[in-house]
């Protein structure tokens, strides 16, 4: 598979530096040459300095003034890709550390996935474990769910057990090893999502377009930095609790309604959304700063509004 240049695409922004060269670490050391490297720097605080890396890859800094979303972000880190000569792009967010062979696993089930398929249209989505030692679960996108949930949904934990390759049809960006010609069938990622679910609707896309994706459980990458879900002392739904971000609930919960509601096929979404949003009323009318909480809840119905309506973009409130 000598024939075979990977390159690597890094979405980082804000005071991340550390992290985004603790993710250029674990590419560096790799077991198999990871030939270039992209970063975009949606607005970092501190000065990155690339020549540090360069003994290891070719590296390529696009830099905004300001943080101009993930959507954005991997569009302009992917259309800079397929000018280069590497035929595999490798998606990282900015605190996805790979182990130091799951690029050369990575490229192993890629080998078998051709032979067995007899298709090169094939994305590998790579196992990630959260600092907890946690799995990140598996996304989804099921018809009529809204926010998440589903009355006839067997496992509304979105458990991710599952163990060796199981094919799935929609993914994250951190942790995407896809084809580079693939990425010109299937186009970019729509930067009217700005954050939050723009991988959901852009690797539905490559599905659509007859691209397939596996996840596999035996490429590994690290997540280095809790996100804002995860990290919080409360007890009480991220959703409507006081001290989770306006913007993260707001482009969440509309980017996603928007997705669940093109996804839907009937009546049976609003039912979903009906008992959803009423256990996340009484989420917020049991919390401990009831009145912070019900705000949170009013973002959320809003945003689930504009969701509906299609209302995407970056809004000038978030």
């Amino acid at each position: 598979m000598n024939e075979i240049q990977v390159a690597a695409l890094i979405v980082t922004y804000g005071s991340r530096i550390s992290l985004l060269n603790e993710v250029l670490r674990g590419l560096a050391d790799q077991t198999v040459k990871v030939n270039q490297v992209i970063v975009v720097d949606n607005g970092l605080q501190d000065k990155f300095d690339k020549d540090l890396w360069k003994p290891y890859f070719k590296i390529d800094v696009i830099r905004f003034n300001e943080n101009k979303g993930t959507a954005e972000g991997f569009a302009s880190g992917l259309a800079h890709a397929q000018k280069g000569e590497c035929n595999f792009v490798w998606l990282f967010d900015d605190d996805n550390k790979p182990d130091e062979k799951t690029l050369e696993t990575l490229l192993q089930h890629y080998k078998i996935l051709v032979s067995k398929t007899g298709h090169k249209d094939i994305a590998i989505l790579c196992k990630r474990i959260m600092p907890n030692g946690d799995i990140r679960p598996i996304r989804q996108l099921m018809a009529n769910e809204f926010l998440g949930f589903h009355l006839f949904r067997k496992d509304n934990n979105n458990s991710s057990d599952t163990s060796g390759i199981s094919e799935i049809f929609v993914a994250s960006y951190g942790g995407l090893f896809i084809p580079s010609n693939l990425i010109a069938k299937v186009g970019l990622p729509n930067k009217k999502f700005f954050l939050y679910d723009d991988d959901i609707e852009w690797t539905k896309r490559l599905v659509s377009k007859g691209g397939r994706i596996f996840y596999c459980t035996d490429a590994i990458v690290r997540e280095i930095d809790s996100s804002w879900w995860t990290c919080r002392q409360s007890s009480i739904h991220p959703l409507v609790d006081p001290s989770s971000p306006d913007t993260s609930v707001y482009y969440g919960v509309r980017n996603r309604v928007y997705l669940e509601y093109r996804n839907s096929k009937g009546l049976l979404f609003f039912l979903n959304a009906l008992i959803r949003l009423s256990w996340l009323f009484k989420e917020a009318c049991f919390s401990n700063q009831k009145i912070a909480s019900l705000k949170k809840f009013f973002l959320l119905l809003k945003a689930s509004f504009h969701g509906l309506r299609g209302r995407l973009g970056r809004s000038n409130d978030y």
